[in-house]
């Protein structure tokens, strides 16, 4: 029986033992073949990985992860933050304009956000000059989580040592909570629910 190697953007990710090749996409084994060592593609030619092969890949691998778990952290601070649901999406467009309007003077708008107003001990005014600073404090949150979404994609490809890479996680966490208010969860009131009435 021989060896087959398949490889996958040059680089081996199977090997088994058959008769015959299994199809195009595998190579034979070189004669030396050990099942202790990678395989890579050179041209047509199947040759063993380097030290510097399997470290680059290695790096390459802990890119990805790090990648994956900062642009988590970043969504899961900025889904409570803002919501994600159509739901919330469109009871809070609701809520920003009923205050906008209220401020306005519509008298409708006015009345469905008294309730609110009668809890807090405040002027209806007053709720809807809270609720349109919620809504800003919001969308500059997005920006800004998008913003270090962008940076992270772009900064994390040029590092080249495990070193640099697990420096540069740490001091991008602690700039992302600096910037959002050195806060893991939302701001006060982000992402509150407002019960107002179905007439608005």
């Amino acid at each position: 029986m021989m060896i087959f190697i398949r490889f996958l953007n040059n680089k081996q990710v199977e090997a088994i033992q058959r008769d015959a090749s299994p199809g195009a996409d595998w190579k034979a084994a070189p004669a030396d073949f050990s099942w202790d060592k990678r395989y890579k593609l050179s041209g047509n030619a199947v040759t063993e990985m380097t030290s510097a092969d399997l470290e680059g890949e290695h790096l390459a691998s802990e890119k990805n992860m790090i990648l994956e778990t900062l642009l988590h952290e970043i969504q899961t601070f900025l889904t409570p933050s803002i919501g994600n649901s159509l739901a919330e999406i469109q009871k809070q467009t609701a809520h920003v304009q009923a205050a906008t309007a209220a401020l306005e003077g519509d008298e409708q708008a006015r009345t469905s956000l008294t309730p609110l107003a009668d809890i807090r001990g405040c002027s209806v005014e007053e709720v809807a000059i809270q609720i349109l600073a919620q809504e800003a404090e919001k969308q500059r949150l997005l920006i800004l989580c998008q913003a270090f979404q962008d940076r992270v994609a772009l900064e994390i490809p040029g590092l080249e040592t495990l070193e640099a890479l697990q420096d540069y996680a740490e001091t991008f966490r602690a700039q992302f909570q600096a910037a959002v208010g050195g806060d893991s969860g939302p701001p006060e009131n982000a992402h509150e629910s407002i019960e107002m009435s179905t007439s608005v």
